[in-house]
């Protein structure tokens, strides 16, 4: 099965794309506001290695932006379960201080602005930032109480610098970026060359958010990866 993680103001419902492409029983679209407790990244990512282990022996792991940074704190613990995985816009974390701080302040002026403006005014101001424009993403009523996770506890800034574990992980990965994305095409060729087997697919045309602004070559990436994992 693939288990698809969204990003930071998704749910799981924006998967959809994929799921009018895929039989349901090969799409686990996981809603990461569902449980109640704040769990810091590499917590949650070992919860949830157990939690697929014990129904799937054959997952594979599909992350967007947020999910995909939580989908590489899976992929480098030790025994982790997936067989293959595909990430999005993926980051593996921030080595600088200075980064992480300027990070820190940007999230904390994101979550005054989450707390205080109404859902689409806030919508608007976030998806209007020049790498996520022109996306089918559909905005969605927060569970603020769940989502502000986003910007606090798997915030850029509290995630682990996993680029010295890249070479820990032991399945094949698709890494996908947007070519109008050029911080996150950059990280990607990077990281690409630290991981032991990996393909990083540049999609032209488009910017973050690749699967939602090009789903049929994204589908056609996807698609063509797990045929070639399968012979």
């Amino acid at each position: 099965m693939i288990w698809a993680l969204h990003g930071a103001f998704g749910d799981a419902d924006n998967w959809r794309t994929l799921e009018s492409s895929m039989s349901p029983d090969r799409l686990v679209a996981v809603d990461l506001w569902a449980s109640e407790h704040d769990l810091p990244l590499r917590a949650w990512a070992t919860t949830f290695n157990r939690r697929v282990s014990t129904v799937d022996s054959d997952p594979v792991l599909l992350g967007y932006s947020m999910g995909a940074r939580l989908g590489l704190h899976a992929l480098v613990e030790s025994g982790a379960p997936w067989k293959a995985a595909v990430l999005v816009a993926a980051h593996p974390g921030l080595s600088d201080v200075a980064e992480r701080s300027a990070r820190r302040v940007s999230d904390d002026e994101w979550l005054q602005r989450f707390e205080v403006l109404d859902w689409p005014e806030f919508w608007a101001e976030w998806t209007g930032q020049p790498v996520l424009a022109s996306s089918g993403v559909r905005p969605v009523p927060p569970v603020r109480r769940a989502r502000r996770r986003g910007l606090t506890c798997w915030s850029l800034a509290e995630q682990d610098d996993l680029g010295p574990d890249l070479e820990r992980i032991g399945c094949p990965v698709l890494w996908i970026t947007g070519e109008r994305d050029d911080k996150y095409t950059a990280i990607g060729a990077a990281a690409a060359r630290l991981l032991p087997d990996c393909e990083h697919a540049v999609v032209t045309g488009v910017g973050h958010r690749v699967p939602w602004e090009a789903p049929g070559e994204f589908l056609h990436l996807v698609e063509g990866f797990l045929r070639r994992l399968t012979g």
